[in-house]
């Protein structure tokens, strides 16, 4: 797990007991904006759309490759636009301008993610 990624951007992991079980969330630092909307971004414990959708969009993107800058297996309540070199995180609840992140940052945040829910077992499965 990249704790130095998680300290820069002041981002914890929780777990959450909810109706549906234990379940994995991001605790948002009220000061700082990355770890808010990434807080939204993270809810629950499902994986499946970061393994297969924004992972190869910023692989694609890292290699020169075409990509969608959209495709990124967002949640409802964020998105993330993936660029080669700078990303923009999109909180949308709030009526706020994207903030920007340096797209390995972001990777780095959701591989640590995928990490800490696999090895704490909270994925959720999709049907």
């Amino acid at each position: 797990m990249n704790n130095q990624i998680l300290s820069q951007y002041h981002i914890s992991f929780i777990i959450k007991n909810t109706n549906e079980g234990k379940e994995a969330w991001v605790l948002p630092t009220k000061n700082n904006l990355v770890s808010r909307y990434i807080s939204d971004y993270f809810i629950g414990g499902n994986i499946e759309g970061f393994q297969s959708n924004i992972l190869d969009t910023i692989s694609r993107a890292q290699n020169g490759l075409p990509f969608d800058p959209l495709n990124d297996g967002s949640a409802m309540m964020a998105s993330i636009e993936i660029g080669s070199e700078t990303s923009f995180i999109n909180d949308l609840n709030e009526e706020t301008p994207p903030i920007s992140i340096p797209t390995n940052d972001i990777k780095e945040i959701i591989l640590t993610w995928i990490d800490w829910v696999t090895t704490n077992k909270l994925e959720k499965i999709t049907v």
